[in-house]
């Protein structure tokens, strides 16, 4: 199966990871790709593949689908989740129109059966390369945020991954200067470390093309804000700075917790577009993560503190993925957090013990972390969802349990992430669990998560009153929810409203509800 040379011309530089267990066709298939002037790499299995895929960025996938540990299903979702830059191609002896029809509906591009001609398997890759590079693909976080996932994850000392992250930041914002400056003392104004790096031929500093940075209160202040962040124009930074919406200078604070540590500024050229709001907001994901690499020690201790049984490099992955989230839906992010203190409370009201209370605290706030797989558009859509939406929302418990499955430590947590739309009647997904074989954490999510998004407006409808929103918790207790969770719920918001943030306004009386879609076991929107 050679490529003929006429219809052999080179695809300039394509990246492939071919994924197969059988190495003599494993060989084959990367054989003919090299001839089409693809680089390529090969893994024997989806395991070894998203393995090579956290060091190195590949633009088509090609993998079989049988295959021991992880196979090309499995892969296939974990790669649309985690690196959705990624193309995929399909190729199995075992292809039947459904399989096709599946791996297609999960995002795979194309689908070829085995045994395969040599020409045909060429031509197809030329196609998905050429297509890939044709298309026009709006910019996304998710990218340079997966990019920084890799860096954080790998052995570098602190100097050396600064730089690399770094080097990402002028890839990803193409700034012309950057300035990067540590506060001294924690009260003091004083700069003990600050870095210019000039990333274009005759750029000057930030401060020397007007920039200057601001002083600890102002850089406090910024942190503090819901947008924190300044987009700038030229000259002394102050207040009225803080509005605006786009500028040729963007400064955002370095912090680790609640410490300011102190802050960045990126400035484009003149004639360069401008910088927006969206621009700030990924700009600030990669600030906190810098702060961390800037004081290794003191920030890696205070998330160990956070997250106890979790490894350094994983609990950086994880916080990277968790504010990806804010970057993609601020929503969700806000939702997260709504409904791990929630679950929290339920928790200790059903008397879990302190450490099974921290892992429902950390799985109740990374239970939608599989969104970052599902484009914002059906995340944000107004009005019902079609079929084929329903259906990619309904695969983020998969993505999310993906994504932390190789990560011990979440051993415990995995299964709430990937069980909290069970339904205790067992027609729930994603594997029609019921009653106790639902994990317990996995049920009291369903309980709190329900109640959130009945109770916080939505851009397809309004929220709920309290009461009516508990009403309808009870309706689904014993069908979709644990009626011993609901109940507890129930009684917990009956003793304190003030465990229910205020901004969300659930003193106004609220009709209408409409959910997007029809449901099998409620009356509530269970896709959220």
């Amino acid at each position: 199966m050679t490529v003929q040379a006429e219809k052999g011309r080179a695809v300039d530089g394509g990246r492939v990871l071919v994924v197969d267990d059988e190495a003599p066709v494993r060989r084959l298939i990367s054989a003919i790709v090299r001839q089409t002037g693809c680089t390529v790499a090969e893994a024997a299995d989806g395991r070894a593949a998203m393995d090579t895929l956290a060091r190195e960025p590949f633009d088509l996938v090609i993998t079989d689908l049988r295959m021991p540990r992880m196979g090309g299903m499995a892969l296939l979702e974990e790669c649309r989740s985690l690196y959705p830059e990624t193309d995929v191609m399909v190729l199995t002896a075992y292809g039947t129109i459904p399989s096709a029809v599946e791996a297609v509906r999960l995002g795979a591009l194309d689908y070829i059966s085995k045994p395969f001609v040599g020409d045909d398997l060429a031509q197809r890759v030329r196609r998905c390369l050429e297509a890939r590079r044709a298309r026009s693909r709006p910019p996304s976080p998710v990218g340079p945020l997966v990019e920084l996932g890799r860096i954080l994850t790998q052995a570098y000392d602190g100097p050396a991954m600064l730089e690399r992250v770094v080097d990402l930041v002028q890839s990803t914002f193409a700034p012309a200067s950057i300035c990067l400056a540590l506060f001294g003392a924690p009260s003091a104004d004083r700069i003990a470390l600050s870095v210019d790096i000039l990333a274009a031929a005759g750029a000057q500093s930030p401060a020397d093309l007007g920039f200057p940075g601001p002083t600890i209160a102002l850089a406090r202040l910024i942190a503090s804000r819901r947008t924190p962040w300044v987009l700038r124009e030229p000259g002394p930074l102050d207040e009225t700075d803080l509005d605006r919406t786009e500028g040729q200078a963007i400064t955002v604070p370095l912090v680790n917790g609640s410490d300011v540590l102190g802050w960045m500024t990126l400035v484009r050229p003149g004639d360069a577009p401008r910088y927006t709001a969206s621009d700030a907001q990924l700009l600030y994901v990669f600030a906190f993560q810098i702060g961390s690499v800037m004081l290794p020690s003191r920030a890696r201790q205070q998330l160990a503190e956070a997250l106890r049984t979790v490894r350094r490099a994983t609990l950086a992955t994880v916080r990277t993925l968790f504010a990806a989230i804010k970057a993609f839906d601020q929503y969700t992010h806000d939702h997260c957090e709504r409904v791990s203190r929630y679950a929290y409370l339920l928790g200790k009201r059903l008397g879990l013990a302190p450490g099974e209370l921290e892992h429902l605290r950390i799985g109740a706030l990374l239970h939608d972390v599989g969104k970052i797989g599902i484009g914002d558009g059906t995340v944000r859509k107004r009005g019902r969802l079609t079929t084929d939406e329903i259906d990619r929302v309904r695969l983020h418990p998969i993505m999310g349990a993906s994504i932390l499955s190789d990560m011990d430590a979440f051993a415990d947590i995995v299964p709430m992430v990937k069980y909290h739309h069970e339904c205790f009647d067992g027609s729930g997904y994603p594997s029609g669990l019921a009653g106790d074989a639902i994990p317990l954490g996995g049920r009291i999510i369903a309980v709190v998560d329900a109640f959130d998004s009945m109770t916080t407006d939505r851009p397809y409808r309004r929220a709920l009153p309290i009461d009516d929103a508990l009403e309808r918790l009870h309706a689904c207790a014993g069908s979709q929810l644990d009626p011993q969770h609901v109940a507890a719920w129930a009684a917990i918001v009956g003793e304190g409203g003030h465990v229910l943030p205020d901004a969300r306004g659930l003193d106004a009386h609220r009709q209408g509800f409409s959910p997007r879609s029809e449901r099998r076991c409620g009356p509530f929107s269970q896709h959220d």
